[in-house]
């Protein structure tokens, strides 16, 4: 993050105010979707909207739209789910009519989340399906399907939720990432034993790892019902986790008794040092 920072510092002193509109807005683009991935969302709504006043100084309506997008997406990460909704729905509205060659389907998809998310609306599986469709040759599906997911667990309809859920969480990790929040609300609902019981065997092993990495106590109790799964890969994959986490935890308990390692005791350890290692159990 940092060479791209510098990258960008660099670009702001070759991009002034002399500069063409559009090199103006693409600049402002970028300081937004740096601003994004530091989490500083207020800022980015900031640059995304001098985005789109230099698009529309420029006459350039499909720039607008892609800023006014750009917007809708900061203001949900933001969690002002009523601004984002109208952000983004002017955005999508407005680049279906002008009829915009790309930039339809990730302003969809966070349409359809930010929907689920206020759980008020009836037209989020539509919106979800449509990104969907749009989004499957990216590999960025994460998105509409945890949507779908969380529309469909609040209705009750827990076994199609934990379907959607499970495969939007074998995407790959920088996607899952991402996505990580609305999981979460999912999981909720549709509780981890359901996941774990989905008929892919490489979604059950992605749905333990994202529940592992929001409550890690309740994921490890999952590693040791993995550790039996009737798949070899999930049940190999949870044998190696559980050693390593074994592991880790033991590792602690030696450093808290004031000992560099297992093998400082040697094999044999005296009464003096068993007491030891029995107090720092018991303080953990």
């Amino acid at each position: 993050m940092d060479e791209a920072q510098a990258a960008l510092r660099e670009a702001e002193g070759l991009v002034t105010d002399a500069a063409p509109l559009r090199k103006q807005a693409a600049l402002a683009s970028t300081q937004g979707e740096c601003c994004m991935k530091l989490g500083n969302a207020e800022q980015a709504i900031a640059a995304f909207r001098r985005q789109g006043e230099l698009y529309h100084r420029a006459g350039a309506e499909f720039g607008e739209y892609l800023a006014l997008g750009n917007v809708g997406s900061a203001q949900l990460q933001s969690g002002d789910l009523d601004a984002a909704i109208e952000s983004l729905r002017k955005a999508v509205e407005g680049l279906r009519r002008i009829n915009a060659p790309y930039g339809q389907n990730f302003r969809v998809s966070m349409l359809s989340i930010a929907l689920a998310l206020r759980g008020d609306a009836n037209d989020v599986l539509p919106l979800a399906r449509e990104a969907f469709d749009q989004l499957r040759v990216l590999g960025a599906t994460s998105g509409p399907l945890l949507a779908a997911a969380l529309y469909l667990a609040r209705r009750d309809d827990l076994r199609r939720a934990c379907l959607l859920a499970g495969y939007a969480l074998s995407a790959p990790r920088q996607v899952k990432k991402k996505a990580i929040p609305i999981f979460l609300q999912v999981h909720e609902r549709v509780r981890d034993r359901a996941l774990m019981e989905h008929p892919a065997h490489y979604v059950r092993w992605a749905a333990l790892q994202a529940i592992f990495s929001l409550d890690r106590e309740r994921g490890a109790a999952l590693l040791k019902t993995a550790a039996a799964d009737p798949h070899e890969h999930v049940r190999t994959a949870a044998i190696r986790s559980l050693e390593k986490l074994n592991a880790a935890v033991l590792a602690a308990l030696f450093k808290a008794a004031g000992y560099a390692s297992i093998e400082t005791l040697g094999s044999r350890p005296s009464a003096y040092h068993r007491a030891r290692l029995y107090a720092a159990i018991a303080a953990s």
